[in-house]
């Protein structure tokens, strides 16, 4: 046992507790515009994410659902797809979780799945998985299915710094197995998009710049094509929820989104990237999300939809230009240093909840878990996410 499975045993107690609204959806839908032309995310019902039900990533609540059968599932999506209009340049379509992890869609479900996309005239078909998953058989069976189609697969990177990916994230991706998914993705034609948050626990606002920049920035060395920016909300039933409500987390201020995508710079941002969950879009399970000040904030969510919608970067420079005195007590906050760094700061956080999941137990086990922090880690990836 180390640090990362309190951090992992807290989710699944926190997980206990939540609403599942896959108990009363087959599907959902989610429109949308980039590069100026209308997409849409049809989200299906499954079991829900195999991570998750293990504790999960500490800022994601992919809600888990009672078990269902692959004719349902298949039938779910089929009824999703008879409802999206026709003439959309580009559909997602992903489980809450992994499509080619068969624990979550069999494997005779991602076939009729595959089978009914083949059937829409959409150019362009996405989904979602965790990068383990990708693997050469599956992706033969996804370029059969949808030989003529353009193919794009979006994977949790989070963060490239394995102690952030670890400690901070519990996601513990091996990045071997990140570049392994990119090379197998672009064997096949298909366009590997990296997933890349801003604002990890522990991380002071500056740090959490800096890692979002490093990790884009080593996800297209590793192969990505593409990346998309997720700034943090705070989720109920989730680890973070937890850290917010005992002080130890704040989401990050959407001018660090800007300020990301500002020093990756236009040939970067605005060609190979994207953003999304800049705003809440009314989902039910969020409580607090970055934001900037009631005086400005209609003008910057209403710049970053432009920005997402065309990937015009005109659209960052104006919002870069925009004077506000949130911004400058933002941009003095990160010239403001920590009194902790981010190992201290996991380590008092750690501390309160050892002593709430473990009681008694915690001051035996205390000393050797938090002094794991200490540990730059070696991630082994798999599809249970395990690491050593």
């Amino acid at each position: 046992m180390d640090a990362s499975d309190v951090i992992a045993k807290l989710g699944r107690r926190m997980k206990k507790r939540r609403e599942h609204f896959w108990e009363s959806q087959r599907f959902f839908i989610r429109a949308g515009k980039r590069f100026g032309k209308d997409e849409a995310a049809l989200f299906f019902h499954t079991r829900g994410c195999r991570h998750d039900a293990q504790g999960g990533c500490t800022m994601c609540d992919y809600s888990s659902g009672p078990s269902v059968d692959a004719k349902s599932i298949v039938d779910g999506v089929r009824q999703g797809l008879a409802e999206l209009p026709a003439g959309l340049s580009c559909l997602l379509i992903s489980p809450s979780g992994s499509f080619l992890d068969p624990w979550e869609v069999p494997v005779e479900a991602r076939a009729g799945i595959l089978a009914a996309v083949a059937e829409t005239g959409y150019p362009a078909i996405a989904f979602e998985t965790r990068a383990e998953t990708v693997t050469e058989d599956a992706l033969c069976a996804c370029r059969a299915a949808l030989p003529d189609r353009c193919l794009k697969v979006y994977c949790g990177l989070e963060s490239a710094d394995p102690w952030v990916s670890r400690y901070a994230l519990n996601k513990a991706l091996d990045p071997a197995s990140f570049v392994a998914a990119m090379q197998i993705l672009h064997v096949h034609g298909v366009t590997g998009v990296a997933n890349v948050l801003v604002g990890a626990p522990f991380l002071h606002e500056r740090e959490a710049i800096d890692d979002a920049v490093a990790s884009v920035r080593w996800a297209l060395g590793a192969g990505a094509k593409e990346f998309c920016l997720f700034p943090c909300h705070v989720k109920r039933w989730t680890q973070v929820a937890w850290l917010h409500d005992h002080g130890f987390y704040s989401p990050p201020s959407l001018w660090s989104l800007i300020e990301v995508l500002w020093l990756l710079g236009k040939d970067t941002a605005a060609t190979r990237g994207e953003i999304a969950w800049f705003t809440d879009y009314g989902a039910f399970n969020i409580t607090e999300s970055p934001t900037t000040c009631p005086q400005c904030r209609d003008a910057v969510i209403g710049q970053l939809y432009g920005f997402s919608e065309t990937n015009d970067y005109a659209y960052i420079e104006s919002l870069v230009r925009i004077d506000c005195p949130c911004k400058e007590r933002w941009r003095e906050g990160l010239q403001t240093l920590p009194g902790m760094n981010r190992k201290q700061r996991a380590q008092a956080a750690y501390d309160r909840i050892g002593e709430e999941i473990f009681a008694a137990r915690w001051p035996s086990i205390r000393s050797e878990l938090l002094d794991s922090l200490d540990v730059s880690p070696q991630i082994i990836g798999t599809q249970q996410g395990v690491t050593q």
